[in-house]
């Protein structure tokens, strides 16, 4: 599997003497810019440098398709969740470029954060090839699913108990 590191240096890195360019890249020392005008675009190049998807084997292998619709999903919620902590990932308050104000961009001191809480929990979720159902719970942040009954998770992970209606919630 892909590190945090490697997805960092692969995507954020600044790279010198090389034809190829970062999909993100510094214009000033407040913010990561992008040309691309969404997270979803975003993601898409991501996933696909990644190797996360293989399109040779589209035509013919239907877990490459179920992962190209989990891919759609994953860029749904990796709105959710970016917007629901839109305050750590696009602070305002810092002079940007104005010629990428309309592009994705993040602050610098959060590109490592968005690659451990959204780039690599969305990749995993493609990578399983489980489809689920995500939802919003109320007074929480992030996309939620709930757990089956035989299903064991890690300790590591955020976990919400509805004692009404008896249901175990695991967040993305």
């Amino acid at each position: 599997m892909f590190s945090n590191n490697h997805i960092y240096k692969t995507f954020f890195y600044k790279k010198s003497n090389t034809i190829k360019k970062s999909l993100f890249f510094i214009c000033d020392d407040n913010y990561w810019y992008t040309n691309q005008k969404s997270f979803g675009s975003v993601f898409e190049i991501i996933a696909i440098e990644l190797g996360v998807i293989d399109f040779n084997k589209l035509q013919n292998d239907e877990t490459e398709r179920i992962k190209l619709n989990i891919l759609e999903q994953a860029k749904r919620l990796g709105n959710f969740m970016l917007n629901d902590y839109k305050n750590k990932y696009f602070k305002k308050g810092f002079k940007m470029k104005e010629f990428y104000r309309n592009n994705f961009f993040l602050t610098r001191d959060s590109a490592l954060d968005f690659i451990h809480f959204i780039i690599r929990p969305l990749i995993n979720l493609i990578n399983n090839k489980h489809t689920y159902n995500w939802i919003r719970l109320e007074n929480e942040k992030g996309v939620w699913r709930e757990i089956k009954c035989d299903e064991t998770i890690s300790t590591r992970l955020d976990v919400v108990v509805d004692f009404k209606m008896g249901k175990k919630y695991i967040r993305l």
